[in-house]
């Protein structure tokens, strides 16, 4: 099990379906963003971490270019596995953020290649992801999932977009990522074998315990507002049985505790949804998802490139912060509090709405 957001993932070679927001579950810790400005001709991203209620805001890192997703650590030591773009012939590669000047590249950068979509194994010490592979002409060759750990990577499966689960299992997508229609859901174990086919469909999410799955798929004729076309999200068991339609929406997430799904209606409203009984409750408008924070009280959602913190139990939502630069801003992940950090911090009492001390 493990997020991101759903990210745009941005490269010079493909576009590819980044994993949806899930998270790691323990005492609420930072959130992490990123501060999008420039032109088409100077694009920049910095990294920063904040604080619930604004507090202690900082920049991690500056992400040369394109920064195409980031997560925390399962146990919110490492602040994101990011990505880092150029301006030419090379693609993207996974970084580890420490903060500034602590990046850490794990990854080699390839020509005419690029990785992305960094989750982390919930045991922690290994990252899955996505890498692509062009032509000289920057035509899509191929997509794997690669695992990396103890200072090399390894193949594990054809596809793209992975999530881990707690039963060292992971989910990904084949097919065309312009293409909805063509895409499934599969899992393969980590330790090695055979290759399941779950369903039709994409942005597969764990469930904490590692049983189900939540997925989006694309309803087939139907149509929403505008007379886009609609996606459905859906939960199936890991072994493919016990499918089960949830409601109209996209984006969707389990919460740590396992009690609720997050996802997007059709008309941009950030919802939660039980996985048994279906019961829906929509919460507030966002721009770019909703995702849960690592105590299942809170989501983070973004609304005109503001951050904000919504209850899940209903409730006013609370803002965090706005992007330094004033242009964009895109979430990326809201961390567990490390275990060494004072259970007195608002991040562990982030509901109670106490003093804004040390983030750590």
């Amino acid at each position: 099990m493990r997020f991101a957001l759903v990210l745009i993932s941005w490269s010079l070679l493909a576009v590819v379906v980044a994993p949806v927001w899930a998270t790691f579950p323990g005492r609420n810790g930072e959130i992490a963003y990123v501060d999008e400005w420039g032109s088409d001709v100077e694009f920049n991203s910095d990294l920063w971490g904040v604080c619930p209620y604004g507090s202690r805001e900082h920049e991690l890192g500056h992400l040369d270019l394109y920064a195409g997703s980031a997560t925390f650590s399962a146990n919110g030591r490492w602040p994101a596995a990011a990505l880092d773009y150029q301006y030419d012939s090379y693609g993207s590669s996974i970084w580890l953020i420490g903060g500034k000047r602590q990046e850490r590249r794990v990854t080699r950068q390839l020509r005419r290649g690029s990785d992305d979509s960094p989750v982390w194994s919930p045991k922690g010490g290994e990252i899955a992801f996505t890498r692509t592979r062009s032509d000289d002409d920057y035509n899509v060759r191929s997509r794997a999932i690669r695992i990396y750990g103890r200072g090399h990577d390894r193949f594990l499966a054809r596809g793209s977009g992975p999530e881990w689960s707690v039963r060292d299992e992971i989910a990904f997508v084949r097919g065309s990522p312009d293409r909805i229609r063509t895409q499934q859901v599969y899992v393969a174990s980590v330790k090695g074998g055979g290759v399941r086919r779950l369903a039709a469909g994409y942005a597969p999410d764990w469930s904490p315990n590692g049983r189900r799955l939540v997925f989006t798929y694309r309803a087939e004729g139907a149509r929403g507002p505008n007379y886009d076309p609609v996606d459905e999200i859906a939960v199936i068991s890991a072994d493919g049985t016990g499918l089960r339609h949830l409601a109209s929406g996209s984006q969707a997430s389990w919460s740590p505790n396992g009690r609720s799904i997050a996802f997007v209606t059709p008309r941009g409203y950030a919802a939660v949804i039980s996985p048994d009984r279906g019961a829906l409750r929509r919460l507030g408008r966002t721009s770019r998802g909703a995702s849960f924070s690592p105590d299942s009280q809170w989501l983070a959602i973004t609304w005109e490139d503001e951050l904000y913190a919504l209850p899940v139990n209903r409730g006013h939502r609370h803002f965090v912060t706005s992007p330094e630069s004033g242009e964009e801003l895109s979430f990326l992940d809201w961390g567990p509090l490390p275990a060494s950090a004072s259970s007195a911090s608002p991040f562990a009492n982030i509901a109670n709405r106490q003093s804004r001390a040390s983030c750590r």
